[in-house]
């Protein structure tokens, strides 16, 4: 059976011969820069959906700052957005560790090293990072019992300057512990550990740890993709 290189449109007559071999690593290489763009699609997704949380941080102490005569009704509405934000990056967080498994599994085999390497070092971060391990159990306890913020507070400050003095105003999401605690399914090792902290516990350093870990995770595998052999025929 002939095997040949050709462009994929319409009128073009050229044809490059090629070896069995010589297609084969091309539908190879093929199909792993296929996966890789999916990998990246799938962290696009993650990137932008923290990039939300953030900016909703920055919107609702901006909307605080402006509007002086907030309500009840307006404060639920703020937290159900933060709510919400928190929601979707921890659903795109579990869809890229899930589907990038998948996709290194299509490139290299689910038995191969680099997969087992990928998964030492996705443990090694998840031992070593609290923020990870609390997300974690976060996320399965939005999807099985509640909201991942359980208070949300208003600040301002003034802060000192030689020439003038300025306000900063921010907002802190917070999680609670007593909340977690009558969740019987929460992650009991994960508890004990926030269970430090005190009764509640700010979720802005967890949350930005636990995108900074997959970000590792992300180039991890990044490297693993690009060492693998692609192969180009230039006649």
């Amino acid at each position: 059976m002939p095997f040949a290189l050709t462009k994929a449109v319409l009128g073009c007559g050229l044809f490059i011969d090629i070896t069995e071999k010589e297609y084969q690593a091309i539908s190879i290489s093929k199909n792993g820069l296929f996966e890789s763009l999916y990998l990246e699609q799938k962290l696009d997704i993650l990137v932008e959906n923290y990039i939300e949380f953030e900016m909703e941080l920055l919107a609702s102490s901006t909307r605080k700052m402006v509007n002086c005569n907030q309500n009840y009704s307006w404060f639920q509405e703020e937290g159900n957005k933060i709510n919400r934000r928190i929601v979707n990056l921890l659903s795109a967080c579990r869809l890229y560790l899930d589907h990038s498994m998948h996709h290194l599994s299509n490139i290299y085999g689910k038995k191969s090293e680099h997969i087992e390497s990928i998964n030492k070092i996705m443990s090694e971060e998840y031992d070593s990072k609290l923020g990870y391990r609390v997300m974690e159990a976060m996320r399965n306890y939005v999807q099985h019992r509640g909201f991942p913020i359980h208070k949300w507070t208003y600040n301002s400050k003034r802060i000192e300057k030689q020439d003038k003095n300025q306000l900063l105003f921010t907002l802190t999401p917070f999680i609670k512990i007593q909340e977690l605690q009558e969740d019987k399914k929460f992650k009991k090792s994960v508890l004990m550990e926030i269970e430090k902290s005190g009764v509640e516990i700010d979720s802005k350093p967890l949350i930005r740890e636990y995108v900074s870990c997959i970000g590792t995770d992300y180039f991890t595998e990044r490297y693993f993709i690009l060492g693998k052999n692609l192969i180009y025929i230039h006649r």
